[in-house]
């Protein structure tokens, strides 16, 4: 009997064993595809507004008259796509106004040059405004179907948390999985506390803050995986202390992961026109 006991002990310990691995090596993967600049991702910024926020948002005067919030732009989901070869990057972030038209924000890196242009989306009609650029230096005003492109200057445009996503809260979950050693001297790092598996099947790790920034005393990331693949992740960071106890959330669904670019991204949108000039090959 006691030799049985031992049997099962040792089959659930070989269990729990593999489930944490299983983890660990959906983890491993995105962290090689981030550290790689392999990969492409389409997300939904699913955070609720605190409630402060909404009520603020719930009514507005204006001239003297109450609005709804039906009237104004309210919180909505903001979706975002990045997309990189380790070369080329596409990055758009983009929301729903209560009116029904999405606006989308859109940059691409393409080798030593960089497009910014906006993608308006209402009742069917797609219209892209681009930037066209000034003396090689600064963009005009946002001219229809044309764009213009600045070129990549890496010493301005860093491989930097804010140049992952346009939303500064999925560059901080997505830059937490790297590499400390890849990060920049003063970066939050962090490090693995626990993994496993949930019991409706996803795999889970869980990441906490080594050095916190000031004020913060808990800062911590879980990652989501089905099947491997990235599926969600939520955030926490709490500071002050005691009544004055405050903090903050962050949830992010994962519509698509994959860990190769979707090169169809690294081209210009076929509305748009480029308008760059470029010094001329010299003849031989």
């Amino acid at each position: 009997m006691k030799n049985f006991k031992t049997v099962i002990l040792a089959a659930i310990f070989f269990v729990i064993l593999q489930i944490g691995t299983a983890s660990a090596d959906s983890f491993d993967n995105l962290q090689a595809a981030l550290t790689s600049g392999q990969y492409t991702i389409r997300y939904e910024n699913i955070t609720p507004p605190t409630r402060a926020a909404a009520l603020k948002e719930r009514a507005h005067i204006f001239n003297g008259k109450m609005y709804t919030a039906d009237s104004f732009m309210m919180y909505n989901t903001v979706k975002g796509v990045i997309s990189s070869d380790g070369v080329n990057r596409y990055v758009e972030t983009s929301a729903v106004q209560n009116s029904g038209l999405i606006y989308a924000s859109c940059s691409l890196k393409r080798n030593d040059e960089i497009f910014y242009f906006t993608r308006l989306e209402e009742k069917g009609k797609v219209k892209y405004l681009g930037k066209v650029e000034q003396n090689n230096q600064k963009a005009k005003a946002a001219l229809a179907g044309k764009v213009s492109a600045i070129k990549y200057n890496r010493t301005l445009f860093l491989e930097s948390p804010t140049n992952l996503s346009d939303d500064a809260a999925v560059s901080k979950v997505l830059n937490a999985v790297l590499p400390n050693s890849e990060k920049s001297a003063g970066a939050i790092t962090y490090r693995k506390i626990k993994s496993g598996t949930l019991k409706n099947g996803l795999e889970y790790v869980d990441l906490k803050a080594v050095n916190p920034p000031q004020g913060v005393i808990f800062d911590a990331i879980r990652y989501y995986f089905e099947n491997g693949k990235l599926v969600k992740i939520s955030a926490g960071q709490y500071f002050g202390s005691g009544a004055d106890l405050d903090g903050i959330r962050t949830i992010i669904k994962v519509t698509d992961f994959q860990d190769s670019a979707d090169r169809k991204l690294f081209q210009l949108p076929k509305e748009l026109k480029d308008t760059t000039k470029r010094d001329k090959e010299k003849k031989a």
